[in-house]
């Protein structure tokens, strides 16, 4: 595997985490989720401190999502890039006079 597949491969592991810590946190509404059915993070963690947990979580998750999103972006515009013929038409081909 190389260093770009690497970081690609922690990348997307952050991006679920990250979906997942958003999707637990408390809402400001929680009629909204109610009416979905979705599980409460209050439900799944029964104290304060976890919530202070799951943001701080979350900042850091995102953080890391933006930083690695640079660093692939990087990457990937330092890779050297095929050239076609469609690239390089300074020249004219020439033909054969029949």
């Amino acid at each position: 595997m190389s260093t770009y597949q690497i970081i690609l491969l922690f990348f997307f592991l952050v991006s679920i985490l990250l979906i997942t810590l958003i999707i637990f946190q408390q809402g400001k509404s929680p009629e909204i989720r109610s009416s979905f059915n979705v599980v409460t993070s209050s439900a799944l963690f029964k104290t304060s401190n976890s919530n202070n947990f799951i943001t701080r979580m979350t900042t850091i998750l995102a953080l890391l999502f933006f930083i690695t999103s640079l660093i692939l972006g990087n990457l990937s515009s330092n890779q050297k890039k095929k050239i076609s013929e469609w690239e390089n038409l300074e020249k004219p081909h020439q033909y054969q006079k029949i």
